[in-house]
């Protein structure tokens, strides 16, 4: 067991969450973040919307901040921060931060060992990303009308009806949302699109009624 210690997420795509801010919908920011007034200091695993600011103890460099990837492996990501795979490079950023009194604020400041370890960790962080990329899975935020392609294949996929009411549909969606997670997706607006479908097997049938 290492010195630092995250949750293990629930899911390998736990860290990919829907920005509600966004339009496309995108992934939230995802940061790991090295709080250096814990004692001892502490890291977690943080998520930002795009209109969200920055922190002001981020911003004053009393806790570090690491971008993250939302399509990495969060269950091997965080095993491996327990397992203590990051615990020499956090403690040299830990080591060579001082916090100090600029007159205004408390302000983290890096020495150069620090700012070497927090190049080093970056690189290893971005290395999670590459290895996701390299596995060639389809991961992160997809549009449930991307996913499905077109009204036929969703309606064949799902068993969806121009019956098929609104409770079932919102069944269905969750069972869908849950498959897709299995392939490292998130699927957006599931539910929406399903009613979508829906509806418009529904306006093909009273079209068709109507000749």
């Amino acid at each position: 067991m290492g010195k630092y210690v995250l949750p293990i997420p629930e899911d390998s795509i736990s860290y990919c969450r829907i920005d509600p801010s966004s339009s496309p919908a995108k992934a939230m920011g995802v940061y790991l973040e090295l709080d250096l007034e814990a004692d001892p200091p502490a890291v977690s695993i943080e998520h930002t919307m795009q209109i969200d600011g920055i922190p002001m103890r981020v911003w004053h460099g009393r806790v570090r901040r690491y971008v993250l990837s939302p399509i990495i492996d969060a269950v091997e990501f965080a095993t491996d921060v327990n397992n203590g795979a990051f615990d020499q490079l956090l403690d040299r950023i830990a080591a060579g931060v001082k916090i100090e009194w600029d007159g205004n604020n408390w302000v983290g400041l890096a020495m150069l060992d620090a700012e070497n370890a927090a190049y080093e960790l970056q690189e290893r962080l971005d290395e999670y990303e590459e290895e996701s990329m390299r596995s060639g899975e389809v991961g992160g935020i997809w549009d449930a009308a991307s996913w499905w392609i077109n009204i036929t294949i969703a309606a064949v996929d799902t068993g969806i009806t121009d019956e098929t009411t609104d409770d079932e549909i919102r069944e269905i969606a969750e069972k869908a949302t849950h498959s897709a997670r299995a392939e490292k997706v998130v699927l957006h607006d599931a539910e929406g699109y399903l009613r979508y479908v829906r509806d418009e097997l529904r306006a093909k049938k009273e079209e068709e009624e109507g000749r």
